[in-house]
Formats: C-alpha cells, structure tokens, sequence
C-alpha cells in the first residue's frame, strides 16, 4: 500500500496522523448520470470553477471561509506526486487555520506527529482536496452552513463508483475529530449534509456541470475542433498562468496560482492511461 501511496502518504498523514477522525453517521450513497473519471479529474485539482461555478452558494456567504472572502488565501496544486493530486488553499496569517477547527479542537491534535513542514502545512490550511488513484477522493474545509454560524472544519471522503457507462455512484462519508465534542460533530454533519450531500449547496453545482462537460465533449464542436489550444493562459500569451513553486516542502510539483493550471487534471489521465496499457493493467 505505501509503495502504491508513493509521495501521497505525506500528505494523508497531515489529516489521519495529526487527527484522530471517526465517520459520523451512515454513507451517503447516489446514483448520477455521469462517467466516474469526471469528478476524479475535478478532485484532482480543477479549481478554476469555483468563483462562477459555485457563485450563488458563495453569495449566500455559505462554503468555506477562503471561497467566500473572509479568509484570503494562496491556492497551490501539487502535481506529479506518484498519480496522486491535491490542491492547498493556504492562509497566511499568524492566526492558526487547521481547516476551520476552533482552538479547543485543534488542542486535541497529535501535533508531535508531524514534521515540522507537515505542521506548517496544516497549520495554513483553510481547505484541501484531492484524490487517491483511481477514484478515491476527498475534501478538508473550514466552512459553513449558515453564514449567521460559525465555522467548522468538516472532512468528506468519496469513492466514484463506475455503474456502467456514462453512470457511477456517489458513496460519500463525513469525518470529524473523534475528540471533539458530540455538539460539535453535529455541526460538523450538518455543514457536511448542507453543502456536499445529494442534495448540498456546492453538490448540486458540481454534477449540473459535469453533465455539461460530458454534453460538451460529445458534441459535433468538439469533433470538429479538436486542435483547440484551451490552455490556462488567461490572455497571458504563451506563458502559462501558473508558475512552479520552487519553496514547496513536499512531494511533488508545486503550482503557485493553483486555478490557473490543468497539470492536476493531466497527471491523472497520464496515469490512467498507462495503467490500462500496462501489461498488468489494474
């Protein structure tokens, strides 16, 4: 298994070595009209959607504290990390972040368990995402449900589940620190329900769009102009929007401006098609 994690396991000990988390209630489990490789390659590190592609939700000020602008933060996308990608929204500010957990939480931590640029890391963050090849997914937000409330750091984990073709299942699960308190871990469900669930403020957004995306990809336009150059630029000309971020203390390529770049997204095609044209496949 470590050997498969690669660089990866760096990176799920920030969440499962630094804190001791526990599923709170049963899956969630959904049907949706779509391919799997869809929101694996959106896990992976499409960031670039959520200022428009979440506008209403962000607008009603409910999400994480950095997508509605309470928090700013810089968003760095780690690629090339052994098939594995993630994306870090890192606050930097002498105020510890950990993922929207209040202090009382964030005592409870295994803090000795972590370097000290593991620490640093997970000290800055206010949301992290990513996914384990092949489809195993999940995100870390300090966020809310309620912009009247307070916010919470919720962890969800989800498995994309190929159902046949152009169909998968959503089997979603939200985690909580096991030393929290029960009226937290409460809260903790509820912002998790509210915005990442079948029915949740970002989850509706999200599957709206990746039906688009499989439309689109389908069409006679797509067909006939495949040579299109859809590069990040921005209008940038030639250069691209994202630059290498040469201080990353962990594995992988790191992307200053993490929204403005596909590496993420290709990487994980990269790797799925040498894992079907290996002799082994998967």
């Amino acid at each position: 298994m470590e050997e498969f994690l690669g660089g990866a396991t760096w990176f799920l000990d920030l969440y499962f070595d630094l804190i001791d988390m526990e599923v709170i209630g049963d899956p969630h489990r959904w049907e949706v009209e779509n391919d799997w490789k869809t929101p694996t390659e959106n896990f992976y590190g499409d960031n670039y959607h959520i200022p428009m592609g979440h506008k209403s939700a962000i607008d009603a000020g409910v999400g994480s504290d950095t997508a509605t602008g309470e928090k700013e933060s810089n968003l760095i996308g780690v690629a090339d990390c052994d098939g594995h990608g993630f994306s870090f929204y890192q606050i930097e500010s002498e105020e510890d972040s950990y993922w929207g957990h209040p202090p009382e939480v964030v005592e409870t931590f295994n803090h000795d368990a972590l370097s000290d640029e593991q620490h640093e890391v997970a000290r800055k963050s206010g949301v992290t995402l990513g996914t384990i090849f092949p489809n195993l997914s999940f995100i870390f937000l300090g966020g809310r449900d309620d912009p009247e409330k307070d916010s919470v750091g919720t962890f969800l984990l989800r498995k994309w589940e190929p159902r046949g073709a152009g169909k998968m299942e959503v089997v979603n699960w939200i985690l909580a620190p096991k030393a929290a308190s029960e009226e937290y871990k409460e809260r903790v469900y509820e912002v998790g329900m509210s915005n990442f669930s079948p029915s949740g403020n970002f989850e509706v957004d999200d599957v709206g769009i990746w039906y688009g995306i499989d439309d689109a990809a389908g069409s006679v336009f797509a067909r006939q102009n495949d040579d299109v150059n859809t590069l990040f630029t921005m209008g940038r000309g030639e250069d691209p929007a994202a630059t290498v971020y040469e201080d990353w203390v962990g594995p992988g390529t790191a992307y200053l401006e993490g929204g403005m770049t596909d590496e993420n997204q290709l990487d994980f095609y990269r790797t799925w098609h040498e894992a079907i044209t290996s002799d082994g496949g998967l």
